[in-house]
């Protein structure tokens, strides 16, 4: 069943002014909970789940950092990059949601997160380098000084 525009709309901010709908962000809403003492507003976590949710996203700054085990840091704010956004950017409460345009699949998130992890790894406070198991020291030679390069070129095309 088709229902016009205007009735759509109206209804929607109906149901706003009612209290059965939240308005979140442009063209963003939810049905609010409530519990014993009043309404529960949406967790950051509902917000990430719906952007990431089936494929659809993938999370990416200290919130994967820690997931990963590479940081003990938890941050307020969540980064996410989501193919469900019409708009480059949307922030909705501590959630930063960024447009992504690659395909996300079994093969890509992993690099796409390996990208932000190496795009970001001399900015990761508390970087845990001693809980991560590797035999890179049998090929370095402790006398040269090795010159890492930034990446960000290739984190770039991941976008």
């Amino acid at each position: 069943m088709d229902i016009p525009e205007q009735t759509f709309y109206k209804s929607l901010e109906r149901l706003t002014k009612a209290g059965k709908a939240v308005h979140l962000a442009k063209g963003l809403y939810y049905r609010p909970r409530t519990g014993r003492f009043g309404e529960i507003p949406i967790s950051d976590k509902e917000i990430v789940d719906y952007y990431i949710g089936e494929g659809q996203g993938v999370l990416v700054g200290y919130r994967l950092y820690n997931k990963k085990g590479i940081t003990t840091q938890l941050s307020k704010y969540v980064e996410v990059y989501s193919k469900m956004l019409s708009e480059d950017r949307k922030k909705i409460k501590n959630v930063s949601v960024k447009k992504i345009s690659v395909e996300l699949t079994d093969e890509t998130i992993p690099v796409i997160e390996t990208l932000d992890i190496l795009n970001s790894y001399d900015k990761i406070e508390n970087l845990d380098r001693l809980s991560v198991p590797h035999t890179l020291a049998q090929y370095l030679s402790p006398m040269s000084d090795y010159k890492i390069p930034r990446l960000e070129w290739m984190y770039e095309t991941a976008r």
